[in-house]
């Protein structure tokens, strides 16, 4: 209905929020990247924490870094909604403007930056265990309900947020 009002929001959004800083976009892997290797020395360094049959360090922070991805784009997107309705208050009081895009354009945004991220991953699975297995290939289909349940609850918060401020 308003995909390019929504895919311009949330490339804005995406562009936006690395510009003007020194790596860019690569933030985008290097901020799970160093999250990842802060959990990992605690977890599995400190309290000894193992995962796989290997019980391999690496394997933990792997396993660790396939948790954390989706939940940071759904904590990051529900975050976001809360205040953007409030945030774009010229666009929504001024013209007749669908609310529901902006919302919308944040879940894509962080959407992006877990692919981003989901990149490295691979990257360091690959790297790690030197194979991808064939269930990589179920990612997408993976991807779909995360995205409209994290759309949903975008929406719920966002439409929750701005009631006092309409």
């Amino acid at each position: 209905m308003y995909t390019d009002l929504v895919y311009t929001f949330a490339k804005r959004e995406l562009l936006g929020r690395y510009k003007g800083s020194a790596l860019g976009i690569a933030w985008a892997v290097l901020t799970p990247v160093v999250m990842i290797a802060i959990f990992t020395f605690i977890f599995a360094g400190i309290f000894g924490a193992r995962f796989g049959a290997s019980h391999s360090t690496w394997d933990y922070a792997l396993y660790l870094f396939c948790g954390l991805l989706p939940w940071t784009m759904f904590q990051e997107s529900v975050q976001q909604s809360a205040n953007t309705i409030v945030v774009h208050a010229n666009l929504v009081k001024r013209v007749v403007f669908p609310l529901e895009t902006l919302p919308a354009a944040q879940v894509l945004a962080a959407l992006g930056n877990q692919l981003f991220a989901t990149v490295g991953l691979l990257i360091a699975t690959l790297a790690i265990q030197r194979e991808l297995h064939l269930t990589t290939l179920w990612l997408p289909v993976l991807l779909l309900p995360q995205l409209l349940f994290t759309l949903g609850v975008a929406w719920l918060i966002a439409a929750i947020r701005a009631v006092p401020s309409i």
